[in-house]
């Protein structure tokens, strides 16, 4: 959805395009999406986005959090730019169940 709302084009006149790939094996989710659009890495500056989570609600930009939050729950993220595309890799590995055991 973030790809929908604020993505821009590289340039005037060009169109944008989004690739999506997911595998699945023993457990293991294997997420890599690809954009046309200019150069934008969503891991950078998730410093400042933790510390406006410390800040009263009113108080605070919009905008971070779901980034941040991705980054959190993925047990590998990164992002490369290559051939004219972001690329954002994220692994999420299985977990033990055990904790369900003491909710």
């Amino acid at each position: 959805m973030n790809f929908v709302r604020h993505a821009r084009p590289q340039g005037e006149g060009e169109s944008l395009q989004a690739w999506l790939e997911v595998s699945c094996a023993g457990g293991r989710m294997d997420l890599c999406f690809e954009d046309s659009a200019s150069p934008f890495d969503p891991f950078a500056g998730l410093d400042s986005v933790l510390e406006a989570l410390e800040q009263p609600l009113e108080l605070r930009s919009e905008g971070g959090v779901g980034r941040l939050l991705i980054r959190q729950l993925a047990d590998s993220a990164s992002y490369s730019r290559s051939d004219g595309r972001n690329r954002i890799e994220l692994l999420f590995a299985p977990r033990s169940r055990r904790w369900l055991a003491n909710v």
